[in-house]
């Protein structure tokens, strides 16, 4: 009875240590297919974000390509308008239409890409500015190529009032669009870092309630894990890199733009043959200098030069004598100036303006006749001018003093006839109004 006893006894403690083993062993699998399936779900959601990751990155980089193309093509079409060789014109033009290839070819990538609403809405702003600016710009480079003064001038301006700002706001679309791409990646990537937190966290907790059981398969996992890890470090890293690296170029391409938009500035203000300033700067600097005057109670005088014969001279001679002839007599009134705030402009076509601040009516022809004993005294021939055997120029002045109620083009309509006075009586010779 007592071997049955404790035979009955083995028995139950067998099945209760192999209830127990069933048990360790059921809880053991339950640990395992729990662990592989929060991993491999962790694991999952990784690889999408991943995805997106990699998709907003080539999404950054063709936005910053397409900006720089922008950015070229500005500045093609800028070399085209200043350029003088019709050959080099040529060249720049063909590459300006590769540009354009270019261009419309990493746009396709872009609008193959996954968008949102705000995306599309920029890129369709975009694709209505290109629309506008195209045809300007193509409208610039013909005219550009051609020798025509009068079409080089429409071109600068059709450039400055429509192409540059078009192409400005075109930028900005894209800047945009690059600044809304890097947070999404960081975004993103925070995302990851934050999927590998909370995954670590979860793994460790459901490995040491299983430790005894799972010790082996918690091994493999783990080392899955800190692979992954490891990866996603050298992603995040290279994404930042990556970030750093566009945010310098695209301040570097921002610096350059500005300092093309100052050349540009100059040049629009400067007249091309003279290196004088340009009508529309004397527009700016009276202005300027009739408020000053208004403001300080102050003083200024105007003074209008005109070549006498000039036409004459040109027919006689030729252009290209007559260009000189100019770049001459420019070169001889800007060295009769000494003080940095007097200024002094070609007007249009054989006339040039000068502003003497702060300059009463007798400073002022004492300045004019200087300017004119220079012009007489470089000695340039004219054999066609009925006054001199030499270049000559006649000069009418008018002095504006602070009270004075004429406005701007009062006053420049009293140079005139102060010229017109010198003309009159004989040029070569300085008349006041």
């Amino acid at each position: 009875m007592q071997a049955v006893k404790k035979n009955s006894q083995v028995d139950i403690e067998s099945k209760s240590v192999v209830s127990l083993v069933l048990l360790i062993i059921t809880v053991f699998l339950s640990l395992v297919v729990f662990i592989w399936i929060t991993n491999n779900d962790s694991l999952n959601q990784q690889q999408v974000v991943l995805e997106q990751d990699l998709i907003e990155s080539k999404k950054m980089l063709i936005n910053s390509e397409l900006m720089e193309l922008a950015r070229k093509r500005t500045r093609l079409t800028s070399q085209i308008m200043d350029s003088e060789d019709f050959f080099r014109k040529d060249e720049l033009n063909i590459e300006l239409e590769a540009y354009a290839g270019e261009f419309s070819k990493l746009r396709k990538q872009i609008f193959s890409l996954p968008l949102n609403d705000k995306e599309l809405a920029i890129l369709e702003k975009n694709d209505a500015i290109i629309s506008q600016i195209l045809p300007a710009q193509r409208e610039v480079t013909e005219l550009a190529m051609s020798d025509n003064e009068d079409n080089l001038l429409l071109a600068k301006e059709i450039f400055y009032s429509t192409v540059l700002p078009g192409q400005n706001d075109l930028i900005d679309g894209f800047r945009s669009l690059v600044a809304m791409e890097q947070i999404k990646i960081g975004s993103l990537t925070e995302q990851i870092q934050q999927s590998l937190k909370t995954n670590k966290e979860t793994l460790i907790n459901t490995v040491a309630i299983g430790l005894i059981f799972s010790i082996l398969f918690s091994i493999i996992v783990v080392l899955r894990i800190l692979n992954i890890q490891f990866k996603l470090r050298s992603n995040s890293q290279e994404l930042l890199l990556l970030n750093q690296n566009l945010e310098a170029q695209v301040n570097e391409r921002t610096k350059e733009l500005t300092e093309l938009n100052a050349l540009l500035k100059e040049s629009s203000e400067r007249d091309e043959l003279t290196k004088l300033f340009n009508r529309r700067k004397f527009n700016e600097y009276i202005n300027v200098e009739y408020n000053r005057a208004n403001r300080d109670k102050g003083s200024f005088s105007l003074v209008l030069v005109d070549i006498d014969f000039f036409k004459q001279y040109n027919d006689g001679y030729g252009h290209q004598k007559g260009d000189e002839c100019l770049v001459s007599v420019a070169a001889i009134m800007k060295g009769c100036l000494p003080r940095s705030t007097d200024f002094i402009a070609r007007y249009g076509g054989e006339e040039f303006v000068m502003i003497l601040p702060s300059t009463n009516a007798e400073g002022a022809i004492k300045v004019a006749e200087c300017v004119r004993g220079n012009v007489l005294k470089a000695s340039i021939p004219h054999e066609y001018s009925d006054t001199s055997a030499d270049v000559t120029i006649s000069l009418g002045v008018t002095t504006y003093l602070s009270g004075d109620l004429r406005s701007i083009s009062e006053i420049i309509e009293s140079a005139d006839q102060a010229l017109y006075k010198a003309k009159k009586g004989g040029r070569n010779r300085v008349e006041s109004n």
